[in-house]
């Protein structure tokens, strides 16, 4: 009973924020313009249609439906459960990655990764004059000015249906893994959208 009482109280604290999805943008690469965006295995997925997510026993009926990916409104932490909380990073190769989110590893990243480095932006929508769009754009720590430059690419990784998203930037500048070639394997596009969701809480635990 008692750590039903502790979760809906979390879900009560953690709902009083905006929670959002994420699609892609991408307006001059269709292949890739506007699709959902969900994690698997601390990687955000482009097209995968759900998120993998875990929920213990205990939970019961408080679990939440685990079903869509929900972050906050400035793309740093996941709209989750776990407390202190899941934090979204950077890892070493500039892959967006998310910590396990518990006492213990919260806050646990490779070292040389980069986190609160994203900021959320209003633009107009190509396709409606009217109606404004919020936009997750990285911002370049070594060179603020260059913030304007796409950052965001869509990468494919072998084995997988789906390609995943990669910010053009690393700690590790004299790893050969670094020597990827950007412009072959991978589709520039100028950002994720925001857009607000009705799930305030997506999952017990994203994973």
């Amino acid at each position: 009973m008692l750590a039903k009482l502790l979760s809906l109280l979390a879900i009560s604290t953690l709902a009083s924020a905006v929670s959002y999805q994420l699609r892609t943008f991408a307006p001059s690469e269709l292949k890739v313009h506007d699709k959902l965006v969900n994690v698997e295995e601390e990687r955000f997925w482009i097209g995968l249609e759900r998120p993998t997510t875990w929920c213990p026993d205990f939970s019961g009926g408080s679990c939440p439906p685990g079903n869509t990916t929900v972050v906050d409104g400035s793309f740093g932490r996941m709209k989750s459960m776990m407390s202190p909380g899941q934090l979204v990073y950077l890892d070493p190769f500039g892959v967006i990655s998310y910590t396990a989110g518990d006492a213990l590893t919260w806050n646990t990243m490779p070292q040389g990764s980069n986190f609160n480095c994203f900021e959320a932006v209003e633009i107009w929508d190509p396709a409606d004059a009217t109606k404004k769009l919020r936009l997750v754009k990285f911002i370049n720590l070594g060179d603020p000015a260059a913030s304007a430059r796409p950052f965001f690419y869509s990468c494919p990784i072998e084995g997988k249906k789906y390609s995943f998203v990669r910010v053009r930037w690393t700690s590790q500048h004299g790893h050969r893994e670094w020597g990827v070639d950007w412009d072959s394997q991978c589709t520039a596009m100028e950002g994720l959208i925001l857009v607000e969701s009705k799930v305030e809480i997506g999952a017990w635990q994203y994973v």
